[in-house]
């Protein structure tokens, strides 16, 4: 996926220079919908209304990443529905506490076995990796001490930071550590570790840095991206 100058206009309509910007507009189509199901009922007709789209065999355009949007508006509305129903939710994460964990291993083994292609279990471990992220969360938060939580909150704040900006981050650090001999010539696992260690860590470390230093401070700043 090479960059040109043009891909830097075409990512106003497609997800140029490869596909790490879908979500961006992926996302911008999911608020503009929104907002006009404002009950927790006609948000539940939404929700089954996503899967329908999710599995209707027509192939939408990917201009405005519209393709991207009729897939992933289903785990988007997942989230939802969760929040709506959170004490139905927490009592299902606190009972089965290790359910979300056993059917995303059970799924990853069978389509290691069979094949993605063969199986096509790609809804359900998804399902399953977003229950078994609320169960690992409330197991992380019942086990640890004040202290933690406190910097898992700071984390949690930031989350959203991470997402859209650990694509641009891991880029920098990927082209960075190309320059390195030792990564970038590298054919041991050693050096893929090291490099797989930097480039993630930035992905991570400098969109929390950007949030709490500088995105935060300002009004413009906060309103532009949704920030208390």
């Amino acid at each position: 996926n090479p960059v040109t100058i043009m891909s830097y206009l075409q990512v106003f309509w497609l997800p140029s220079a490869g596909f790490f910007l879908w979500f961006i507009w992926a996302l911008w189509w999911i608020f503009v919908l929104i907002p006009a199901f404002k009950t927790k009922q006609s948000r539940m007709v939404l929700f089954v209304l996503s899967i329908i789209l999710f599995f209707l065999p027509v192939e939408f355009p990917s201009i405005f990443c519209l393709a991207e949007f009729k897939d992933m508006l289903i785990y988007f509305m997942l989230g939802v529905v969760c929040y709506d129903n959170k004490e139905l939710f927490s009592v299902v994460v606190s009972r089965f506490p290790f359910s979300g964990i056993v059917i995303f291993a059970v799924c990853v083994i069978v389509n290691q076995i069979y094949g993605s292609n063969e199986v096509n279990l790609y809804f359900i471990p998804a399902f399953a990796g977003i229950l078994m992220t609320m169960q690992l969360s409330r197991i992380v938060e019942t086990k640890t001490n004040a202290d933690h939580i406190k910097w898992l909150m700071q984390l949690s704040a930031s989350s959203y930071m991470i997402y859209l900006f650990h694509t641009t981050f891991e880029g920098l650090a990927k082209s960075v550590c190309h320059k390195i001999p030792f990564i970038a010539n590298g054919t041991n696992d050693a050096s893929f570790i090291v490099g797989a260690v930097i480039i993630i860590s930035c992905g991570v470390i400098v969109p929390v840095l950007l949030h709490k230093f500088v995105l935060s401070r300002t009004r413009v700043t906060r309103f532009l991206f949704g920030l208390k």
